[in-house]
Parts: structure tokens; sequence; C-alpha cells
């Protein structure tokens, strides 16, 4: 019962894919929708530094802010906007 609620679920978050289609288009061209994978919050600073330090023998923390704008751009990537305008959202980093 348990497995049958989880898709029931599932498929009232993918019922509308009418959001990701342009109607005013002459040519249209169809979406398979398909599930939505989750992702957790990870915090990957830590493990990055440490890479940084163990491959490069650098000081890590000359890479703080870069390392923040990656997970900035992750997490932007997360949680877009079912919108049109959700998939405009990471690319104001660029």
């Amino acid at each position: 019962s348990d497995l049958q609620m989880l898709k029931e679920e599932l498929e009232g978050l993918n019922i509308s894919v009418g959001v990701y289609q342009n109607t005013e288009e002459a040519f249209t061209v169809p979406l398979i929708p398909l599930g939505l994978k989750e992702t957790k919050d990870v915090d990957f600073s830590v493990i990055l530094k440490d890479f940084i330090l163990e491959h490069y023998s650098e000081d890590s923390y000359l890479y703080e802010d870069e390392i923040a704008d990656l997970m900035d751009l992750r997490q932007a990537c997360r949680t877009p906007s079912r919108d049109e305008a959700g998939g405009g959202t990471p690319l104001g980093y660029f």
C-alpha cells in the first residue's frame, strides 16, 4: 500500500507538462514526462577543500569563493521553479 501511495504521489507531481510546452510556436515538439529526481542538500565544500589540499598541495582557503559559487549553482539547480522561468534560474550566474 505504501508503494501504491508513493506512485500516486509521483503521478500527481508530473501531471501537468503543459507548463513546459510553448503553444504559441507553429512547430512544437512533444515532451515525455519523466519523474522528478530527488536530491539531498549536501555540503561539498569540506570534501573539495580536502581534495585541493591532498591532490594539489595548495591552501584550499584560496578557493572559498569559487567553492561557494559552485554550491550556489548546485542549490539553484536543485530548486528551480516549475514554470518557464525555472530553466533560466542557474543561468544568471554565467
